[in-house]
């Protein structure tokens, strides 16, 4: 069996997907109002985890709903700081963290960002961060304390990136998954044999829990073949 997340609370019309997915993974990572949700729907999706017995995790991220916080933003780091702070405090209880989009992105590739989030989570009195295997967002976590949670991809593919591996851009147009045989493929790789498929060859990956975006077109398709093989 293998681990399974999916973001949540993020289309507010497709409540009825979201429960769907809710029933196929361990966990989910709520939106709380930046780039997405409000306090109404991440207090709504925190009690639905509940009572299925999932666990829950803070989804933050670039208060940046235009772009779905998928841009990367320039702020001052006291005014994200701050956005941040506003966004964990929709769900005070909740104690781990996966930041969202760009800010995850940056974070697992600067060590100077990676270090400032993750003060910021000991300061808001978080215990556990998902992050990239081998990053600088996993690396400043450890460093603090911080559980740390090694997140694959189920649903997008990867590409080199210097001696590791980086998600490939969105703007690439093979770069999410919508045949769920893909994505069996790529987990069963890992599983099997400690190594992420690419274009130009493998990657030595392992991981702790595998991510579904819930916006991705294929995600209930491809929750539900992942959980068939992989009950």
């Amino acid at each position: 069996m293998i681990h399974l997340n999916c973001d949540i609370g993020e289309q507010p019309d497709e409540r009825e997907r979201d429960l769907a997915l809710l029933a196929l993974v361990d966990a989910v990572s709520i939106a709380c109002g930046g780039h997405a949700g409000d306090q109404h729907s991440a207090m709504f999706w925190r009690d639905a985890a509940s009572a299925h017995n999932k666990a829950c995790h803070l989804h933050l991220g670039y208060p940046d709903r235009e772009h779905f916080g998928r841009r990367a933003l320039h702020m001052p780091w006291a005014q994200l700081a701050g956005a941040l702070s506003q966004q964990r405090a929709l769900l005070a209880e909740c104690t781990t963290v996966k930041f969202h989009g760009a800010l995850y992105n940056q974070a697992a590739a600067d060590p100077v960002l990676a270090a400032s989030l993750a003060q910021w989570c000991v300061h808001e009195g978080i215990t556990a961060l998902l992050a990239p295997p081998a990053s600088a967002l996993a690396d400043a976590g450890q460093q603090q304390g911080l559980r740390i949670y090694r997140e694959g991809f189920a649903d997008r593919r990867y590409q080199r990136d210097g001696t590791g591996v980086r998600l490939m851009p969105r703007s690439e147009p093979a770069a999410v998954h919508d045949n769920p045989a893909a994505v069996l493929g790529q987990i069963h790789s890992v599983l099997a044999f400690g190594q992420l498929p690419l274009d130009d060859g493998v990657h030595p990956f392992d991981c702790d829990t595998w991510c579904i975006h819930s916006d991705s077109p294929a995600a209930l398709l491809i929750a539900r073949a992942i959980r068939e093989r992989w009950s």
